[in-house]
């Protein structure tokens, strides 16, 4: 049996021991029967089968100390992912409590900071209603401060110009009067000159006369033999030379006249020109008034605006307008260049009528 069996575990001639570990499994090697004419070679297939298993054997040897060896690992990889996972969680659940932590605390923060602004948000409101009530207040005392200011300005501004026109009426008086009494000074002056020069006149021919006939007797005593120590006739007495004695008075009077209507022009002058620098001034502050008007509106409306009350705009009445103008003026003449240009021609007239 044993004879048998090893027969039928014996290989086929062709195939060699290599062949049957590499290409086919242990329990797939194909048996052929025993035949007399192997059963020589008995002795020789079984050592070679005795190698066979131990090959086999040191292969499966090494093939479990491979499974050992991988298995301790595949354990090693196991205990570290496990740690590894152990930790990732313990790190997981710490980071979640963490962020629940800052979660919490912020959205406390939140509630906080929320009821901050609330609360500076109505200390604001209220401020900014008491600081509105403020500005109108001071709105309204430096509306009324500038109406009375404005006020007093144009009172006092009127009161100077109709005290100027006062003056200026006055000087107009005093002119008109010096200028009649300069014509009536004239007049008498040419009248009087009129009379010196027709007394002179006659007395100029009495006196030529009288020369005359001291001459024709003279000249009668020379024809008879009279001395001859005579002097010589005298000459014609010429009406230019003779200069009436209240010739100076009057030219002194004239002279003093010029002056008081030199005086009279330039005071006139001078009060137009303060009426005009008064006008200018008055302009000046109706702009001013105007533009302080505009200033405060700005400012008071920029106030106003953010907290949804109403825009204040000024009155018309409460400024003067700057396009209503000085108060009527009447136009003032200028004697001053007349009166001079008169007092001249009435002085070339009197030296024409000298000459």
């Amino acid at each position: 049996m044993s004879q048998q069996g090893s027969r039928n575990t014996t290989p086929s001639p062709g195939l060699s021991m290599i062949d049957y570990t590499e290409n086919y499994p242990l329990h797939f090697i194909p048996v052929r029967p025993v035949t007399p004419r192997f059963e020589g070679s008995h002795c020789k297939n079984c050592i070679q089968y005795m190698e066979h298993i131990k090959q086999l054997q040191q292969h499966i040897d090494r093939v479990h100390e491979e499974n050992r060896r991988l298995n301790s690992n595949n354990r090693t990889i196991r205990e570290t992912y496990g740690r590894y996972y152990s930790r990732a969680e313990h790190e997981e659940e710490y980071v979640s409590n963490l962020l629940l932590k800052r979660i919490q605390k912020l959205k406390e923060e939140k509630e906080v900071i929320a009821q901050k602004y609330e609360q500076e948000e109505e200390h604001i409101a209220i401020n900014l209603m008491k600081r509105m009530r403020e500005v109108q207040a001071e709105r309204d005392n430096v509306k009324k401060e500038m109406k009375k200011e404005q006020t007093e300005q144009m009172d006092a501004m009127m009161k100077n110009i109709r005290k100027t026109e006062t003056e200026l009426e006055e000087t107009r008086k005093v002119l008109d009067r010096m200028r009649r009494e300069k014509i009536d000074q004239e007049n008498a002056l040419e009248t009087e000159q009129e009379m010196l020069y027709n007394t002179l006149g006659k007395q100029l021919d009495q006196l030529n006369t009288d020369k005359k006939g001291y001459v024709d007797n003279e000249d009668n005593i020379d024809v008879r033999g009279g001395p001859s120590g005579v002097p010589s006739p005298i000459p014609a007495v010429v009406a230019e030379e003779v200069r009436p004695p209240s010739t100076f008075t009057a030219e002194a009077h004239q002279a003093e006249m010029s002056k008081l209507v030199m005086v009279a022009s330039e005071r006139i002058r001078a009060l137009e020109e303060t009426i005009a620098s008064l006008t200018k001034e008055k302009e000046a502050f109706c702009g001013y008034m105007d533009e302080m008007r505009r200033s405060f509106s700005d400012r008071f409306d920029g106030c106003l605006t953010p907290s949804g009350s109403s825009n204040y705009v000024m009155e018309s009445n409460d400024v003067r307008e700057y396009s209503m103008g000085p108060p009527s003026v009447p136009p003032t003449p200028r004697p001053a260049i007349d009166s001079v240009s008169d007092m001249d021609d009435a002085s070339s007239r009197g030296s024409h009528r000298d000459d």
